[in-house]
């Protein structure tokens, strides 16, 4: 017997064997990613359907030069799913200046910054001498913030 070889090496056409030894169909198709070595799964079709099911990852028990073998009974090959094609793939380019060069938002649209200010004695903060963070929109003993004109 051969040596098992890498999910990489699976080719279109190879021979599908369930778990009691019946060749269920063929290759149609393998998924995953190629970069990060992810092995997702494998399409099979069948003489007896004229569906393509999907076969995921976790029910292929092993794989041999011009042969997968599955871990599930050829009677379950009838209840996996229809397979559907992988969504095509989408490279991200860099931008054209670092993200820390660029503005997220226009000059008039700032968010003031936060205010720290010392509260009066009767303030919880100033008993402890330390001073609170307040905003305009929480402060109620300060007017509200309005941006010079």
């Amino acid at each position: 017997m051969t040596d098992p070889v890498s999910w990489l090496q699976i080719e279109k056409g190879w021979n599908v064997v369930s778990a009691d030894g019946v060749l269920v169909g063929k290759v149609v198709e393998v998924t995953g990613d190629e970069h990060d070595d992810i092995f997702d799964g494998l399409a099979l079709k069948s003489k007896q359907s004229a569906h393509v099911r999907y076969v995921p990852g976790e029910q292929v028990a092993a794989i041999f030069p011009g042969e997968v073998t599955l871990k599930i009974a050829s009677a379950e090959t009838d209840t996996l799913e229809p397979f559907s094609e992988p969504a095509p793939q989408t490279k991200i380019l860099p931008q054209k200046a670092p993200l820390a060069l660029q503005r997220l938002r226009p000059v008039d649209e700032q968010v003031p910054p936060l205010a720290l200010e010392q509260k009066g004695t009767d303030s919880p903060s100033a008993s402890s001498g330390r001073p609170s963070l307040s905003t305009p929109e929480t402060d109620i003993d300060s007017p509200p913030h309005r941006p010079p004109m």
